[in-house]
């Protein structure tokens, strides 16, 4: 019922930004992931959303039980650029997010969709060591690699290859970031060789060195 009154609402085109943040505010009482959902990103669909409505958006969601859900709400959230408080938000939330399969979908669209500093980079990068899949974590440190732009974002996630338990994977992260690395200068190459030196098998730390002295 609650749902049913706020999706009315939001169908107003004269709503004040005090009117939608109370609003939004008021979402935490809808006790259904599935209803909240949807009247979020309804909310979405309005334009200008101020700081204010972003802020009690996130901590609606943050309030949410399914990941699903969650990374639906999130996703529909980052179609536009956000602002870097509004990205501060939203990287609280991820903890919330248990699924590494979900989570990732939010890093991957996170790294397409927005320019991150690199303090918001690392807590993507810490929120993606605390995934226990390999697999995820690789998809991610390559997305992130594919975006990177500077030396020091390069050292960053090369530095976060030492998360990954598989040599096989941390092979192939290094593997992908090796032709940036080979034009970013020694720093970068030298952040290379100590995630290098974390293999264990000598055959994928072959593959790891061959990748960058090719």
């Amino acid at each position: 019922y609650i749902a049913e009154v706020l999706s009315n609402l939001l169908k107003q085109n004269n709503l004040s930004d005090v009117a939608l943040t109370e609003l939004l505010t008021t979402t935490q009482a809808i006790e259904s992931d599935h209803y909240r959902t949807q009247i979020l990103t309804q909310a979405l669909q309005k334009s200008n959303l101020s700081g204010s409505a972003h802020q009690q958006l996130l901590e609606s969601v943050k309030k949410m039980e399914s990941d699903h859900y969650i990374t639906e709400v999130i996703v529909n959230l980052m179609v536009k650029k956000l602002s870097d408080e509004t990205m501060d938000d939203l990287l609280d939330v991820l903890p919330s997010v248990e699924s590494d399969h979900y989570r990732t979908e939010i890093f991957t669209k996170l790294l397409k969709n927005q320019k991150l500093t690199d303090e918001q980079l690392g807590k993507v990068l810490e929120a993606c060591d605390d995934m226990g899949s390999d697999h995820y974590k690789t998809v991610v440190l390559k997305e992130a690699l594919s975006r990177a732009t500077s030396s020091g974002t390069l050292i960053e996630v090369l530095n976060a290859v030492e998360g990954i338990d598989s040599d096989n994977y941390a092979a192939e992260v290094l593997e992908s970031a090796a032709p940036k690395v080979k034009s970013a200068g020694e720093e970068a190459r030298n952040a290379y060789r100590a995630a290098a030196r974390g293999i264990s098998s000598d055959h994928y730390y072959g593959r790891a060195l061959k990748a960058i002295e090719q």
